[in-house]
């Protein structure tokens, strides 16, 4: 299997000295019938250089939408590092990305549309990347071969149909 390719540089992380990781989130939800509410799952794998590893998996028996199981994969993940990094962010899900490289700023400072969707899993996102000193450097969206991605894919679906998960 070939190795992911490193995530463009950074200079802000470099500038911080902060050591580089690359989360990659992902979601599987079911198609909602309004009959019958499927869980769903989420996983989150990290990579730092050569090193890489599953930093968690869960579940909502509830059936939660795609976007609040990539963010609560995201602020998970978060917790599961054991220094302050600079992470960048691999997820499908362009409006997630999209917020991360457009819209942190105004998430941090409190400048959000009073409607913002999941805003309170975005604060346990902050809240989670200042308790543990990190930088959100940046998102992107992986390429569909990327083997780090797949690999967050595939325990997703795996925590969405595992009934034995949490």
């Amino acid at each position: 299997m070939p190795s992911s390719p490193a995530p463009p540089s950074n200079e802000s992380a470099r500038v911080s000295g902060l050591p580089q990781v690359t989360i990659y989130i992902a979601a599987s939800a079911p198609i909602q019938t309004g009959i019958e509410v499927e869980r769903s799952g989420w996983a989150a794998y990290g990579r730092s250089g050569e090193h890489h590893k599953l930093l968690d998996v869960g579940a909502d028996p509830a059936g939660g939408t795609p976007a609040r199981m990539y963010l609560l994969a995201l602020a998970t993940a978060l917790t599961r590092l054991k220094r302050p990094c600079s992470v960048t962010v691999g997820c499908s899900d362009s409006n997630i990305v999209r917020d991360i490289n457009e819209n942190l700023d105004n998430l941090r400072t409190g400048k959000f549309r009073k409607k913002k969707r999941n805003i309170d899993l975005w604060r346990q996102v902050l809240d989670a990347e200042r308790s543990g000193g990190h930088t959100l450097a940046k998102a992107l969206v992986p390429d569909a071969s990327d083997p780090d991605a797949t690999t967050a894919q595939q325990h997703a679906r795996a925590a969405r149909t595992d009934q034995t998960s949490p």
